[in-house]
């Protein structure tokens, strides 16, 4: 019998890290239609206001979501520390789930500008007809990605502070390309690192790792 602490081949990773994407997006997309016109809370602050309109950022928003997620498959070298960092990953979809229905809120995205690069408006423009336009607090694209890269970094530093870039960057460009409130950011925020720390929490290595 396999330990999960062996070694894991890139395949079967995919194969229990797709069907959770798969429930992730259906459900995320399913709650959304659920609370749509639910706009209870307005998350509105000054800061809001103050950052800029940047679209080019677009490109570190849905693109380096899905990177960090394929990183799983090339950096975690373990079966226990890819059931964890799935685990993690899970603890904060929940908890975005809850917040969702509870504090139902919609960012007043604007009109992409006319002078923005052909190229950045058409993935901005692809983008908002993917994503539904509430569930924004908390946001689960910086609550996931956090957990996922915390738990990349956990078995692989090297690829693990590329993840943790990517995911900086992504929390960066969600106010940026004006999807979601400051505090939507700052909430995924946390409650990544949370979700990762509850996902590790009895976590008995049997190869090396790197603590965090």
């Amino acid at each position: 019998m396999q330990s999960r602490g062996e070694k894991i081949g890139m395949l079967e990773k995919y194969a229990w890290g797709a069907p959770m994407a798969g429930a992730v997006l259906t459900i995320y997309t399913l709650i959304g239609k659920a609370v749509v016109g639910r706009t209870e809370f307005d998350f509105f602050t000054p800061l809001d206001d103050f950052i800029p309109y940047w679209p080019w950022t677009v490109w570190c928003y849905f693109p380096f979501y899905v990177i960090i997620f394929n990183l799983i498959a090339l950096a975690i070298p373990t079966r226990d520390t890819l059931f964890r960092t799935l685990r993690s990953i899970a603890y904060a979809f929940v908890v975005c789930c809850i917040s969702f229905l509870a504090f139902p809120s919609t960012f007043p995205i604007p009109p992409i500008p006319a002078a923005t690069h052909p190229w950045n408006a058409e993935l901005l423009t692809f983008i908002r007809g993917l994503d539904v336009p509430n569930n924004t607090f908390k946001s689960s694209h910086v609550a996931l990605s956090f957990a996922c890269a915390l738990g990349i970094f956990r078995g692989n530093r090297r690829w693990g502070t590329v993840a943790l870039v990517l995911a900086a960057c992504l929390a960066v460009s969600i106010v940026t390309t004006k999807h979601h409130y400051v505090i939507d950011g700052i909430a995924g925020l946390a409650l990544g690192f949370a979700a990762y720390r509850a996902g590790f929490w009895t976590a008995r290595e049997k190869t090396k790792s790197y603590e965090l």
